[in-house]
């Protein structure tokens, strides 16, 4: 039977998670965009994100009463796994291209 302090407890998982996983992942967006999208794209963001919080319960409560805890929190876990590797795949990969800034005319070289 669910209680207050598992329900708080739950909660409070989510709140680091999140807080965890959020800033590093805007300053990673911040890092591969170009310089003009980076608004834009931290926006996209967000807007998945709380999309997706919000979404989430509403097809995940009905969902479990279908097939069940465990299969549902199984295909959780591959999802979670598969944006992992998915995110490590993109991490090892290759460098993004990274456009020198330029230089302002009439600037001495040392």
């Amino acid at each position: 039977m669910p209680t207050l302090v598992g329900a708080l407890g739950g909660v409070a998982l989510i709140g680091v998670g999140v807080g965890g996983t959020n800033p590093p992942l805007l300053a990673y967006l911040g890092d591969i965009s170009p310089g003009g999208d980076v608004g834009k794209l931290g926006g996209v963001y967000n807007t998945f994100g709380d999309l997706g919080s919000t979404l989430g319960p509403l097809v995940a409560l009905p969902l479990v009463a279908e097939i069940g805890f465990t299969v549902e929190y199984l295909v959780c876990a591959l999802l979670v796994v598969g944006a992992g590797a998915l995110v490590i795949g993109t991490l090892l990969g290759e460098d993004p291209t990274i456009e020198p800034r330029s230089r302002p005319t009439g600037a001495d070289d040392d």
